[in-house]
């Protein structure tokens, strides 16, 4: 069977790539414009640009002096061959835009100037120039040049006068030493700029492509008869995803050893006036290859499943256009002076790519980050990809029903895994680049914010968007009386056991006393916040805002697909990485698995919502009345572990099933293909 799958998937992918190499488009962009087009204009432009400010810095200005002093300065001016002088009188002048005309510069000498000379002061002079007009800028910068050769002269005849060595007006003899290596100028130089290029054209190389697969076939009609071939519609999909990943992936490798010839090239012929090489090491272009390909498979993904509810090539452009803008502006990173790859950028799209690159190419590579920005990366792809072939299988989205984005607003049972993890990303992202500046800010406000409008907010919207019945799937059921007092008990064992293992972490990791120090501010009670406001803000918002999020909508959504178990932890896992903390991850998703145990067992998101209020409530007051000041001791934390354990159990011991939404029981039954096959 699974060969016969991969025998289907090859043809469709051959007939595919047969079609796209026969289309002109396709051919243009894969191949005319890395190899012939850009680096003619690039390598066009510069030349040109070199000459033409060549033939600038050699030109005769145009320059207007007024006054009647300064006859030694002026004299230097009447030498230089690069000067044609207009003589005037700076009175016949309103504006000092009215002096310079039409002239290139105009140098003005102050009365007095000759006097103040010979009173060893300093003679004033102005220059009045076109900082917009790039003429009249260089011959500015030929003015100050004369005039700071005639300044030296006239320090020196005053140093000789009073019998003054040379150094006395100048005590420092600065020296400037670049220690950066050719290869790195030129990576820095041009680095940046082919990070950027590469990306734009991985891009483009999946943008027409994806268009014409699906757009493009409604359009000529030749899709239906594809999709009533005996092959299936599965393969069909993976098929055409395969034909637009290949020339996306072909147009990057072309496209990077062009670019990277032309500025090789361009490094040369700068050679002369800069210690500037550029070239890109084999590790390197395997490396820039690998981290291509998830880039490559989002795009295809993202392109071909938006592409699928276009009826025709024009209607496919004007969906996909707006997306290629949105999705490029993140490679702009690589253009940005000191932006560099951090931990957080790793995991922002496009972005994490792109400043992975520039490190690489600039020697200044973070193997932690580079494996970040890969698997998140590849995490992003896979997710598009299982949004891409689940669209495409779709009788509606593939043969159109005028109404093109209808079948999302269908009301649906469920939250499904891909919404879950979309939700949580979406979430993440917000929270990097909104919540986290806000909370610098300030903390209180910033984590108001964040608890309700980029955390709770998306988790309703979500619900109301996909019409989701809140109270049955989200598991909004009030707790029995023993399921609260055992998930207290619980609560308070998980408590004393993470807190004895962050005091155990803290000897093989040590935590920053400036991290401590912040910690501390936060949750104390010696500022002017009384310790309920505390408990409120860090214990009740998060508590709540949080769990709707994990335990609610992504939780619900995991267990649809996945085991009980698998699902509990895959949610911690993110619930502990949603924290941006990488000294209490391993203690989140801790705390993240003990959550989803109590709500699985107990049919209830109060009871992890209580639970985790619980559990931070404790640690602000426990910080505020000095209790376990030098940590919680080793037996007290493993005496915390058994609580856990039977306290869980406890937790829906007196139900006779378990808690697990039909549905979601029924996940791999008939009846739960059949929803799917609804939705």
């Amino acid at each position: 069977m699974f060969r016969m799958l991969l025998y289907q998937i090859k043809i469709v992918f051959r007939k595919e790539i047969k079609e796209l190499l026969r289309d002109r488009r396709t051919i243009f962009v894969m191949v005319i414009l890395p190899i012939i087009l850009y680096p003619l204009l690039m390598i066009g432009i510069s030349q040109i640009t070199l000459v033409q400010m060549k033939r600038i810095e050699a030109r005769t200005y145009r320059m207007r002096l007024a006054g009647k002093e300064g006859k030694e300065l002026i004299r230097r001016f009447t030498l230089d061959p690069q000067f044609q002088i207009d003589y005037v009188e700076d009175d016949s002048f309103p504006s000092d835009s009215s002096l310079l005309g039409d002239c290139d510069v105009a140098l003005v000498v102050e009365d007095g100037f000759d006097e103040q000379l010979l009173s060893g002061l300093s003679g004033k002079i102005r220059i009045v120039f076109d900082r917009a007009d790039d003429i009249s800028e260089a011959a500015e910068k030929r003015v100050e040049e004369i005039i700071g050769s005639f300044e030296d002269s006239l320090l020196s005849e005053r140093l000789r006068k009073r019998a003054l060595p040379e150094g006395f007006a100048k005590p420092i003899a600065l020296k400037k030493t670049n220690v950066a290596p050719s290869g790195k100028m030129g990576a820095y130089l041009f680095g940046g700029i082919l990070v950027f290029i590469l990306i734009i054209m991985v891009i483009n190389g999946a943008y027409y492509p994806s268009i014409d697969l699906i757009a493009g076939e409604k359009e000529r009609g030749t899709l239906e008869t594809v999709l009533v071939s005996p092959v299936s519609r599965g393969s069909v999909v993976l098929g055409k995803y395969l034909a637009v990943f290949s020339i996306s992936v072909a147009t990057a490798i072309l496209n990077l050893g062009s670019m990277g010839l032309t500025f090789s090239y361009m490094a040369g012929s700068l050679s002369g006036v800069e210690n500037v090489n550029f070239s890109i090491s084999g590790g390197n272009i395997v490396l820039i290859l690998l981290m291509l390909l998830p880039l490559s498979g989002l795009f295809s993904a993202i392109f071909l499943a938006i592409s699928s509810f276009a009826q025709s090539y024009k209607e496919g452009q004007h969906y996909l256009t707006p997306v290629f803008i949105v999705g490029e502006l993140p490679a702009f990173a690589a253009l940005v002076p000191g932006l560099k790859s951090s931990v957080a950028s790793s995991f922002v799209p496009v972005m994490n790519i792109a400043l992975v690159f520039k490190g690489m190419l600039l020697g200044e590579g973070n193997w932690l980050h580079l494996a970040i920005a890969f698997l998140s990366s590849l995490l992003y792809a896979a997710v598009m990809i299982k949004l891409s072939v689940s669209l495409l299988q779709k009788e509606e989205v593939l043969v159109g029903t005028g109404k093109p984005f209808a079948f999302l607003l269908h009301t649906r049972k469920l939250p499904d895994i891909l919404d879950s993890t979309l939700l949580v990303i979406f979430s993440l992202l917000l929270l990097v680049f909104v919540g986290a500046p806000l909370q610098a800010k300030n903390i209180f406000n910033g984590l108001l914010i964040t608890e309700l409008i980029l955390v709770l907010l998306p988790v309703l919207l979500a619900v109301r968007i996909f019409k989701i019945d809140a109270r049955q799937r989200l598991m909004l059921n009030p707790p029995t009386v023993s399921d609260t007092i055992f998930t207290l008990i619980v609560a308070l064992g998980a408590w004393i056991a993470v807190s004895g293992w962050q005091a155990l972490q803290s000897h093989f990791l040590p935590v920053p006393d400036l991290y401590i120090d912040q910690m501390e501010k936060l949750i104390s009670t010696s500022g002017t916040r009384p310790l309920l406001y505390l408990v409120a803000m860090l214990g009740v918002l998060p508590g709540i805002c949080e769990e709707y999020l994990f335990r609610g909508y992504m939780l619900s959504g995991y267990r649809r697909r996945l085991s009980n178990t698998g699902a509990i932890f895959l949610v911690a896992v993110a619930f502990g990485a949603f924290h941006l903390d990488p000294y209490r991850f391993i203690g989140a998703t801790a705390l993240g698995a003990i959550l989803g145990f109590i709500a699985v067992r107990g049919n209830s998101l109060y009871l992890p919502m209580l639970a985790h209020i619980a559990n931070n409530s404790l640690g602000v007051i426990a910080a505020n009345i000095g209790l376990f000041e030098e940590g919680v001791p080793w037996y007290l934390a493993l005496a915390g572990l058994p609580v856990v354990f039977f306290g869980l159990k406890l937790i829906g011991s007196r139900r006779e099933k378990g808690c697990m939404p039909p549905d979601a029981q029924e996940s791999g039954s008939i009846s739960s293909r059949q929803e799917d096959s609804e939705r």
